[in-house]
């Protein structure tokens, strides 16, 4: 996570909107700097819990080490198998928008999700398997609804892969959507013209579930933006707040499929 992710989870909750939607998306200013959040995590840093990891194009993000990673877990607070072991340079700005996605999916929404990794690591240690054509599919969050089970998929696109990838994910979404009629194929396009360009493929490849928003739209909007469909009739998807949220239980055997 980034600095200012964590200062909107865990300091700054009572702020506008606006303000949330920056943190989270760790658009982050000078003064974010003298605030408690910088100095906790300097603090874990220096008690080698946590450690940073700086990149070119983006501001630093703060990883778990595997002793802050085992302190965790002897408490019951991991939802991991093993600790991260850094983030490839060029995915850095894709797993930074990633949180922030999830944290207002969770925390503004109160939706339950799973994570690519939560789903990933289950399937390592049920299977003993690591696919890479599944992993190349594996959705960024897969929406629980009532009961556990998967509702909707959630994809975060911040540049178009070519059109054969698009082929290979989407049938390997529709088949873990339960009903192809209300569940959906949710993309967030950090791209202009990004959201015609899902449609078109959406249409292309006989996809209906696929229903495209701009990124910055989620943003501003905290997730009450409009997702725009593929398919006649036209109607736009808007993603509903939940009272209870819960995980998808049942989100693993669904992307084993």
């Amino acid at each position: 996570m980034g600095l200012g992710q964590v200062d909107g989870l865990l300091f700054h909750k009572e702020v506008s909107g606006e303000e949330r939607g920056r943190l989270f998306f760790n658009d982050i200013r000078r003064e974010d700097y003298w605030g408690r959040a910088y100095k906790r995590l300097s603090g874990l840093e220096k008690l080698g819990l946590v450690r940073v990891q700086r990149s070119d194009y983006t501001w630093p993000v703060y990883l778990l080490t595997t002793r802050g990673f085992e302190l965790l877990r002897r408490r019951g607070k991991t939802r991991y198998e093993t600790p991260s072991q850094g983030i490839s340079e060029r995915l850095v700005r894709h797993e930074i928008a990633t949180v922030g996605v999830g944290l207002i999916l969770t925390e503004v929404l109160g939706l339950g999700v799973n994570t690519a990794r939560e789903t990933w690591d289950w399937m390592g240690k049920k299977y003993g398997r690591r696919s890479q054509e599944a992993r190349l599919t594996m959705p960024d969050f897969l929406i629980g609804k009532a009961g556990g089970n998967v509702e909707h998929i959630v994809e975060v696109e911040l540049t178009p892969k070519s059109r054969r990838r698009y082929s290979e994910i989407f049938t390997s979404h529709r088949r873990r959507l339960p009903d192809h009629r209300t569940s959906k194929i949710l993309y967030l396009v950090g791209w202009p013209g990004g959201v015609g360009h899902i449609m078109r493929l959406g249409r292309k490849f006989e996809a209906s579930a696929v229903q495209a928003a701009q990124l910055s739209d989620f943003r501003a909007k905290l997730g009450c933006c409009e997702f725009a469909p593929s398919y006649y009739p036209r109607t736009p998807f808007f993603l509903v707040t939940k009272e209870t949220p819960e995980a998808p239980q049942d989100a693993e055997q669904e992307a084993a499929r």
